[in-house]
């Protein structure tokens, strides 16, 4: 039996190794090294929704590539007073996509092998999340980690990382309410 450090360093090394090879990949497949001159803006959409307490939403993590291209992405999210449900790479360019979560942090890594590398705004991942029982604030942000790989100097060219916030409303007492706990 595996215990969560255990889960965690392995998800660690997969991360690791999956960015690795993608950067080797590219840069064998890439004739021109010149230096990037590009940035990235990761960021999450919608930027601020409101929700009621237990309600199902999606944030979209997405990245803005301009002059430059991306091969690679880690878009971890930290969030508070939610439970992680699923999350899907569905509709991104991204070839390989993986993702592990919960306890207030989602790790995700997204890439492409060999080739051009992808710039202009691209869906990294959609997650769905639940609210929290209690009303507030819930944030949601980009983990230290997070990274946006360039396709030439295999560097992280994230400029920033924009995260979202949710607005949990007030629970209707005829209502029932399981707070992510409960999961």
């Amino acid at each position: 039996m595996m215990n969560l450090e255990g889960t965690w360093i392995m998800t660690r090394t997969i991360r690791v190794a999956l960015l690795a090879t993608v950067a080797v990949a590219t840069l064998c497949m890439n004739v021109a090294t010149a230096a990037a001159s590009g940035s990235a803006q990761m960021y999450l959409t919608p930027s601020a929704s409101a929700v009621a307490p237990g309600q199902t939403f999606t944030i979209q993590q997405r990245v803005t590539v301009t002059g430059d291209t991306v091969n690679a992405v880690e878009a971890d999210l930290t969030y508070t007073r939610s439970a992680f449900l699923t999350a899907t790479g569905q509709g991104s360019p991204f070839s390989t996509f993986l993702n592990s979560g919960g306890g207030g942090l989602t790790q995700y890594v997204a890439g492409i092998f060999g080739g051009a590398g992808l710039d202009g705004d691209l869906l990294i991942a959609t997650t769905t999340l639940r609210a929290g029982c209690t009303a507030g604030s819930l944030s949601i942000g980009y983990g230290p980690d997070a990274a946006a790989v360039s396709g030439t100097t295999h560097t992280d060219i994230a400029a920033s990382k924009t995260g979202a916030t949710v607005t949990v409303g007030q629970l209707n007492p005829s209502v029932l309410c399981l707070s992510p706990n409960d999961f």
